[in-house]
């Protein structure tokens, strides 16, 4: 009986492609890649299911099998289903989600020496042959350098046997079984406080039954939330399952990889962006033979882990867990969504959780799992505000500020300085004109780096020469406005000259592993004072730190989104949580100009239940989340004024199918209107149950005119 197959092939679309199976093939093909041809071209495609016969008779067969195992699950299909349906984007960009990037590549065609000899050829067909006799095999790249338009020869001769054309991929790299880890000293397990006993006893009892729980491990800052996790994963390993670990920030992967390698040795497998090709396919393989911890940013949530038993989202509140190009998955809840199709428990662990995840928990969704304190009793540092407005002499730093770093760091102690905001200036201003230079292809101010003296736009890359007069009206006078974490470090040094100041931002660490090394040197006490944006505000764990000094709280405040004040809130109570994780009491100094806003007041005490109360009222007022779905709808296209009108007539598909009351705003410019030479409109929609939004989605049956494009971002974490 002839067998069917829908395929997902590696283009933009929705939808499947249906091939018929040779009769000689036998085995089961769900999970492996085969090639096809479509449109007359050879294609990769990747086998989703087995169909009835379809109606159309006319189908073409598959041309080969490329895998001899399976290289996505049947689970793993599930979840990209899912996720395709609910994140809107084509299943084949679902499915690269699982596969490493060198496993999409085409395969190559070869050709070999065929079982018939021929004595008549043209000219061309003898080079053929006589290429082939003398190499045995001969990619066809390689053919076509040596000659001219082989196709048709190809063809004439693979049709008589005398050749034979294969298409291969890239084979997988071979893992040895017994991988001898890195000497790394074990470490030894501390005494657990009695809350995170109670903890692990409860996550406990769900991986034994092997049911699908979540819980919410909210924890202060160094209430032990990691050993909690590092319990939990032995217990799964023991029942023989494997376990992810997710971390939002690269930077966070260091310290942490350390303790769960001195824990697991070679059983934990690293997943990251930083990782090359071909390190990414080897740690990806080694997961596939059955290495049952991974450890890695949001990508490692499609790792292939056999009988997965247990899901750590740590720090679950980031908005780094949303992928900000297609698809735009949350791998936190597509974390709740693999854990659930696969029976395995998820914990989410944070001093400050998402206002969704503490929700869940009081709606019991979620359990909640407190550790109320700090672990060995060591107690929250002491904060202390600086209202900037009465500093008698304007500058970054307050007078209370310098003391404290000269202090901190005369008494053999460290220091953190957040400044969430990279470059040296926000900007410069000719003082005549009062003209500020922009970026030529975004909306957006250029940023002064010192370093090499340019302006750089932090979208696009745009970059050129900091002028020396106005380019409008020739004046000389230019003055630099604001700052970044380029001009905090040079104020540090300009203060303290004797100081070993580092710098930690995207700027610095663009190199590889240079997060590992800056870290390093920190750890090490090679370092006085780390400069740095939020990537060096949570996770980290340094005891000789007793000062923590955020420059200006006021940053997330000032943007146009819902979320400000979480934003606000979640920054400084995670910074302030580095200092005083030692032996030392620290001490953590917050310069703002709006020292009553209930997010800075609320973060000094660490007092979240205070401020979700707060926060909560505000976002039930406006129908905001988690009282509400959004979905963000983004035209982007060159021609300003044929998106606007793009937009316009969405907005007016939106309403006329509008059957189920969802709130439709817009369109209106996005905050940032022009972003790489495109210009940006938005339609946010709005309702408590977002399969509301799918159905409209489905009526509306939108396409954009040629030349615009649609970006559809359900559960946006950015600006909204």
């Amino acid at each position: 009986m002839k067998r069917y197959i829908n395929l997902s092939l590696r283009i933009p679309t929705t939808r499947l492609y249906t091939y018929s199976v040779p009769e000689h093939i036998k085995k089961n093909l769900i999970g492996k890649r085969v090639l096809v041809l479509l449109k007359q071209k050879k294609a990769v495609g990747w086998v989703i299911e087995e169909i009835d016969r379809p109606d159309n008779l006319e189908i073409k067969e598959i041309i080969t099998v490329l895998d001899d195992e399976p290289i996505i699950s049947p689970q793993s299909i599930n979840l990209a289903k899912w996720t395709a349906e609910y994140y809107l984007c084509g299943l084949s960009e679902a499915l690269n989600l699982f596969i490493p990037p060198s496993l999409s590549q085409k395969p190559i065609t070869y050709i070999e020496k065929g079982s018939i000899e021929i004595t008549k050829a043209s000219p061309t067909q003898k080079l053929i042959l006589e290429l082939v006799k003398e190499k045995g095999r001969v990619s066809l790249s390689t053919l076509k350098s040596r000659v001219p338009s082989p196709y048709s020869c190809i063809k004439k001769l693979s049709a008589k046997g005398a050749i034979k054309v294969i298409s291969q991929v890239k084979p997988l790299p071979e893992i040895p079984k017994e991988i001898k880890a890195k000497e790394v000293a074990k470490d030894i397990p501390p005494v657990l406080s009695p809350d995170q006993k109670e903890a692990i006893d409860k996550i406990r009892l769900c991986i034994e039954k092997g049911s699908f729980s979540t819980f919410l491990l909210y924890g202060v800052t160094g209430s032990g939330k990691t050993e909690v996790y590092l319990r939990a994963i032995e217990d799964v390993i023991k029942r023989g399952r494997s376990a992810i670990v997710l971390l939002p920030e690269i930077s966070l992967t260091t310290q942490l990889i350390e303790r769960f390698k001195m824990r697991f040795g070679a059983e934990c497998a690293i997943i990251h962006s930083r990782l090359t090709t071909k390190e990414r396919l080897t740690e990806w393989q080694r997961i596939r033979q059955g290495c049952p911890v991974v450890v890695g940013a949001r990508s490692a949530l499609f790792s292939p882990s056999k009988n997965l038993g247990l899901i750590v989202v740590d720090e679950e509140q980031s908005s780094s867990y949303k992928q900000e190009n297609d698809p735009r998955y949350n791998a936190r809840d597509t974390a709740v969504m693999r854990a659930k199709m696969e029976k395995a428990v998820v914990i989410l662990g944070s001093a400050t959780p998402s206002l969704e995840s503490f929700h869940n928990s009081q709606i019991r969704r979620y359990e909640r799992l407190d550790l109320p304190e700090r672990v060995q009793k060591s107690r929250l540092p002491d904060v202390e505000i600086v209202d900037m407005r009465s500093e008698k002499t304007p500058g970054i730093f307050s007078q209370k500020l310098i003391k404290a770093i000269e202090e901190t760091v005369g008494s053999g102690h460290q220091v953190i300085l957040l400044m969430n905001r990279r470059g040296f200036s926000n900007y410069i201003q000719c003082y005549d004109c009062g003209s500020i230079p922009g970026c030529p292809n975004c909306d957006i101010t250029l940023t002064f780096h010192s370093s090499d003296k340019r302006l750089r736009c932090h979208y696009c890359g745009f970059s050129s020469s900091a002028p020396s007069v106005c380019p409008k009206c020739n004046a000389e006078r230019i003055k630099y406005s604001g700052f970044g974490t380029q001009q905090v470090e040079k104020e540090v040094l300009r203060i303290f000259p004797k100081m070993r100041v580092l710098r930690m931002d995207t700027d610095t660490t663009k190199k590889r592993l240079s997060h590992q090394e800056m870290l390093s040197l920190f750890a090490e006490k090679k370092v006085d004072c780390l400069v740095g944006t939020q990537m060096i505000s949570k996770g980290l764990h340094f005891p000789n730190v007793i000062l923590v000094g955020v420059i200006s709280a006021d940053i997330f405040l000032s943007l146009p989104d819902f979320r400000a004040a979480e934003k606000t809130f979640s920054l400084l109570t995670q910074v302030s949580g580095r200092s005083g994780r030692g032996e030392d009491y620290g001490r953590v100094v917050i310069q703002t100009y709006n020292p009553g806003h209930y997010a800075i007041q609320t973060a000094i005490h660490q007092d979240y239940s205070l401020f979700f109360q707060k926060e909560m009222e505000y976002r039930r007022e406006l129908l905001y989340p988690p009282f509400s779905r959004l979905l963000s709808l983004i035209l982007r296209g060159e021609n300003e004024e044929k998106v606007e009108k793009e937009a316009e007539r969405l907005s007016e598909v939106l309403l006329v199918n509008n059957k189920e009351d969802v709130h439709i705003l817009g369109p209106a410019p996005y905050y940032i209107s022009k972003i790489k030479k495109n210009y940006l409109y938005q339609v946010i929609l709005k309702t408590p149950d977002y399969k509301r939004l799918h159905r409209l989605l489905l009526a509306c049956d939108f396409k954009p005119a040629s030349g615009v494009s649609l970006i559809k971002d359900i559960d946006p974490v950015g600006v909204v």
